[in-house]
């Protein structure tokens, strides 16, 4: 059993860590009750989750050799890494580059972010053409956001061009894009319409279409539906 001691250690520099040695002893961090630190012959040696260290049966009298305190150290990173995915994705939905570039971001190194991003596809918590397919929803439904748009959206955050495009193709199978850009344009429309000239009222209403992701067929068909539209 770990004999739990709360206490603050003053971590020395890396380089004045021992590499190897016998655990003195095994204490619960401060600011970090999840945490030990251990120390080798009475010097702090690494930190890592409570967890990894009761897997590894770590006591006191335990001698650890180099290969082992390196082993220790490298599943403690994985399992910070693997907790920090799993918070983030209790928050919203994420693609496998944007994972693994979030774990890098937190300091995480990129072979850590690979394994737990492979680990995390293996289990079902990351799945790109699901992703891929509620973004593409919802970025339609909520935003009123065309095929382009979100096309390149989805690329952006790190999705393969064929998983994105299937999203999308899938998207207009359900949905008419021509009724889609009519529905955002009426939005604008009654701002636009006190324009007097034609083609400035057109030119501006092509450019608010186009950047929200439709293309110019699906916009000229608008065009002239709108030319009637009554807001009120």
């Amino acid at each position: 059993m770990i004999p739990v001691r709360r206490t603050k250690p003053a971590d020395p520099p890396a380089a004045d860590r021992p590499a190897s040695g016998t655990v003195t002893r095994v204490v619960a961090q401060a600011r970090r009750a999840d945490r030990v630190s251990v120390y080798l012959d009475d010097t702090f040696a690494f930190g890592i989750p409570a967890e990894v260290a009761v897997a590894a049966g770590l006591v006191k009298g335990r001698f650890l050799d180099e290969t082992e305190v390196v082993s220790l150290r490298s599943e403690g990173g994985l399992h910070d890494a693997k907790q920090a995915a799993l918070s983030l994705l209790a928050r919203r939905a994420f693609s496998e580059a944007e994972m693994r570039s979030r774990l890098m971001s937190r300091g995480h190194p990129e072979s850590v972010a690979d394994r737990v991003v492979d680990r995390l596809r293996e289990l079902g918590y990351l799945d790109d053409a699901r992703f891929a397919a509620s973004y593409t929803s919802g970025r339609f439904r909520s935003k009123g956001y065309g095929p382009r748009r979100i096309l390149q959206d989805l690329r952006r955050r790190g999705v393969s061009d064929a998983v994105a495009r299937q999203a999308v193709s899938t998207l207009q199978e359900d949905v008419d894009p021509v009724q889609a850009a009519l529905a955002s344009a009426r939005k604008v429309w009654p701002r636009l319409s006190r324009e007097p000239d034609r083609r400035k009222r057109e030119a501006r209403l092509h450019g608010y279409l186009a950047r929200r992701g439709f293309d110019s067929d699906t916009i000229r068909a608008v065009l002239p539906r709108l030319e009637s539209f009554d807001p009120s």
